[in-house]
């Protein structure tokens, strides 16, 4: 079966059971402990304890707990007993991500097969996949990192036990708590940062910004004709200084953000794409050694233009 599977899925499109890993599948039932990066609200490392039941799966943290049960992905708030509850993500990769299976080896006692999925920008991740249960026992960019050495794993199994699922109890919001529908706020403070709004700083010119975030943005690769600058800020971001420049005509806008690229992967989005906090569909690519984001009023074939994806 792994020999097969080397052989005939060294370049091919991604197959059903890597989603499944994922997203798990009927009869997959195991208990874990995982070391990942704290999804949600903050980025710190944290270990905690995971199941899996069928295509239901939970995380407890020391922060809160998460569930994905049918299309609903729900945070339990541990500190306020608030339940926020939303849509479930579809597995993250982007639809012409490349998809190459490098090797097999040990893992846990488990035979996993090594994959890598990369996109158009060449930035991706590795992945160890039990093909059994399915179950990606470990994650890691494909980058590495500004010393040359390798990134810490996002993701990796310590432990499995096999065959013992999540409790049902796991996959009901506790009684007496709050539910309100949506993402969490990011609680202030939490990564040492202050409150994205006081994150976002305004000024008068060009000249103004480029000494603030200490480069010149540059032009975004297109701009429907008539667009020019209408106003710049900058923003403290996880990644240092970001441009921020609103480009318009009067009747149409775009956002440009602009930082110098690092070599952190570019965020998986689900099937429907990435969105921001307010809905609007946000897109990612680069301009020379700058990582560009953007969200505005055009089409999304003109804004894969402005961040560069098309010509």
């Amino acid at each position: 079966m792994i020999a097969l599977l080397l052989t005939s899925l060294a370049t091919a499109a991604i197959p059903n059971w890597v989603e499944q890993a994922f997203m798990g599948r009927a009869g997959s039932k195991w208990t874990a402990v995982v070391a990942m990066d704290r999804p949600g609200p903050g980025d710190e490392r944290d270990t905690g304890r995971a199941c899996r039941d069928g295509t239901s799966e939970r995380l407890d943290l020391h922060h809160g707990s998460h569930f994905m049960a049918g299309d609903s992905a729900v945070f339990l708030e541990s500190v306020t007993h608030i339940a926020w509850v939303g849509p479930r993500r579809n597995f993250p990769a982007p639809p012409d991500s490349k998809f190459e299976i490098v090797r097999t080896e040990q893992y846990l006692g488990r035979t996993v097969v090594v994959a890598e999925i990369q996109g158009h920008h060449g930035r991706g991740r590795r992945l160890w996949i039990d093909t059994t249960l399915p179950l990606v026992l470990k994650a890691e960019p494909l980058q590495k990192d500004p010393e040359g050495g390798s990134e810490p794993p996002e993701r990796q199994f310590l432990s499995l036990q096999v065959g013992v699922p999540c409790p049902a109890s796991d996959f009901q919001i506790p009684q007496g708590w709050t539910i309100n529908h949506g993402h969490p706020p990011r609680p202030p403070h939490l990564d040492g940062r202050p409150d994205r709004r006081e994150r976002r700083h305004e000024v008068e010119s060009s000249q103004a910004l480029a000494a603030a975030v200490g480069f010149e943005p540059p032009s975004p690769p297109w701009l429907p004709a008539g667009f020019t600058a209408r106003s710049w800020a900058w923003i403290e971001t996880r990644h240092g200084k970001a441009a921020q420049i609103l480009f318009g005509d009067g009747a149409g806008a775009v956002s440009v953000f602009f930082r110098p690229a690092g070599d952190e992967p570019p965020p998986y989005c689900p099937s429907s794409g990435c969105k921001d906090r307010e809905g609007r569909a946000v897109y990612f690519g680069k301009a020379g050694s700058y990582a560009i984001a953007a969200t505005g009023e055009l089409n999304s074939e003109q804004m894969e233009r402005v961040v560069g994806n098309k010509k």
